[in-house]
């Protein structure tokens, strides 16, 4: 079961991409197990279809009204046949359709591994959960644990309020100058956000994008989120959601400056990098070492952190999100010491990307 074109609640990639997951899926499965292929049933009417910030394809295994299929769903000798060819899907999905992280670069396996190793699988076994995405955003190679993973954004929302921002706001037209309200009115409140974390800064802003309307805005925010690829990414009550990998691809595009315009990204990298919270970031760094980023945190139990690192020789961005989080203090500490891992790697000669077979 898949969407049809006409959802109202789902972006036109991601319902091109459920077709092509719900696709994949069907036609592996019924080829595993031999049983019937009915095809692709259209449907909006699913909540977890309507909701999903991700592509999303509902199987129906078998029917326990049909009494072949009864018997053979519920006979155990037949489930590996029946979850290969769920993951033969799958798999056939994601080489159609690449992950939006790894766009065109190559796995920094060696981090990647490092990494889980060392911090995300001894927090998980604790009851966390920790997403981390790095990226060089020149040739895109890339380390990610959990980059898709729709999470608590908190704070790191304010990006893409800035990003929306610049695109409905200060630039409607990409070719024009700046809004005439631009200095007096716009910039002031993107730094109060930005550089100070002020979340009234942020509603006002909000506010505007939205005519006078905060509802209104959150959904220009939203659909400025979708219309760019950040998929997991959403402004909604009670919690904002994001994913390492939309921070990764975020801070790229303002990095390499095709969000919005050049002139838009500048600004924004330039507001980055007045944020006033970069001790999480920062440690482990040279001193001279120069970043823009954010952070946002959340009732002790959210603490994320996402940055541009503009070392002179080799740049890099990186996002790391924890949420559940069990000791607010301890977390901070393991996002410096994976702050301080990353650059290591990210920075160091023997650096290698993962060579293609």
């Amino acid at each position: 079961m898949a969407p049809t074109s006409a959802n109202q609640y789902l972006s036109s990639d991601i319902i091109e991409k459920s077709n092509t997951l719900a696709s994949c899926i069907i036609n592996h499965y019924c080829a595993a197990t031999g049983l019937g292929n009915q095809g692709i049933i259209s449907s909006d009417n699913m909540t977890g279809t309507n909701w999903s910030t991700v592509p999303v394809a509902i199987l129906e295994m078998g029917f326990m009204s049909n009494q072949n299929d009864d018997l053979y769903i519920t006979n155990t000798a037949n489930h590996p046949a029946m979850v290969a060819g769920i993951a033969d899907g799958i798999d056939e999905y994601f080489s159609i359709v690449e992950p939006q992280t790894a766009a065109r670069g190559q796995h920094l396996s060696q981090l990647t591994e490092s990494l889980q190793t060392q911090y995300t699988s001894p927090l998980e076994k604790s009851g966390e959960n920790w997403a981390i995405a790095v990226m060089d955003p020149a040739t895109d190679d890339y380390s990610t644990i959990h980059a898709e993973e729709t999470m608590q954004a908190a704070g790191l929302i304010r990006s893409y309020i800035m990003g929306a921002v610049y695109e409905k706001l200060v630039y409607p037209d990409p070719a024009s100058e700046a809004s005439v309200d631009y200095q007096k009115t716009l910039k002031p409140l993107l730094q109060k956000m930005i550089a100070s974390n002020d979340s009234n800064a942020a509603n006002e802003l909000v506010t505007l994008l939205g005519s006078g309307d905060f509802k209104t805005g959150a959904a220009v925010v939203n659909q400025f989120c979708q219309d760019h690829g950040f998929t997991s990414t959403r402004l909604e009550a009670p919690l904002n959601t994001t994913s390492a990998s939309d921070c990764c691809r975020l801070l790229s595009e303002i990095y390499n400056q095709t969000l919005v315009n050049s002139n838009a990204s500048s600004e924004m990298l330039s507001l980055l990098k007045q944020q006033a919270e970069k001790d999480k970031i920062l440690s482990g760094l040279p001193a001279e070492t120069e970043t823009a980023g954010t952070e946002g945190t959340q009732s002790d139990s959210v603490e994320n952190n996402m940055a541009v690192v503009l070392d002179s020789a080799s740049p890099y961005v990186f996002c790391v999100l924890s949420n559940n989080i069990k000791n607010s203090s301890e977390a901070k500490e393991n996002t410096k010491k994976i702050s301080a891992d990353i650059y290591q790697y990210m920075t160091s000669e023997s650096k290698s990307p993962d060579t293609p077979s």
